[in-house]
């Protein structure tokens, strides 16, 4: 790869086309990936691979299942990058 040709003009395009073409990519790229960690944050989508074996239910009875705070740990708290990076 020819290092200068990247800071080199264009003859076929100019650099606000270039620019107005990242944004937009990268615009895109941004929204798509929070529709993505929103639809595969909830129990529900955990659920509908894990569903053969009581998961919920043993976290449920553990400490991470609303102790004396009341907190719940949900499946995302720990695991949505997990999901992401293997879909």
């Amino acid at each position: 790869m020819n290092w200068r040709a990247l800071f080199k003009p264009s003859a076929k395009y100019s650099i606000l086309a270039l620019l107005v073409v990242g944004v937009v990519v990268g615009v895109v790229g941004y929204f798509a990936t929070q529709q993505t960690l929103h639809a595969t944050s909830s129990d529900e989508f955990c659920m509908s691979c894990h569903s053969n074996h009581s998961l919920k239910d043993e976290v449920l009875a553990s400490a991470h299942g609303g102790g004396r705070a009341g907190v719940t740990v949900q499946c995302q708290d720990c695991h949505c990058l997990t999901i992401l990076l293997s879909t």
